[in-house]
Order: structure tokens, then C-alpha cells, then sequence
């Protein structure tokens, strides 16, 4: 049982892990994308 507890903190732990890593890959994707939109914006209203 002890046993059992123990890997289900791991797996929690790891799940984290993940879900944190594709957080900041998004928010890096998105920042990305958030700068080509302002840029072909400026361009436009040039």
C-alpha cells in the first residue's frame, strides 16, 4: 500500500513536470506568434 502511495506522488509529480514544460512551450509558441501579428500589423499600417 505504502508502495502504491509513493508512485502515485511520483506520477503526480511528473505529471506536473509535464504540464509545466508544455506551459512555457506555449507561452513561448504564443509570444511567437504575438509578435508576428504586432509586426505584420505595423507593417500594414504603414
Amino acid at each position: 500500500m505504502i508502495s502504491f502511495l509513493g508512485e502515485l506522488k511520483l506520477y503526480r509529480q511528473q505529471q506536473k513536470e509535464i504540464e509545466t514544460n508544455l506551459y512555457k512551450r506555449w507561452g513561448k509558441m504564443t509570444e511567437i506568434q504575438n509578435t508576428a501579428i504586432v509586426d505584420a500589423v505595423k507593417r500594414a499600417a504603414e
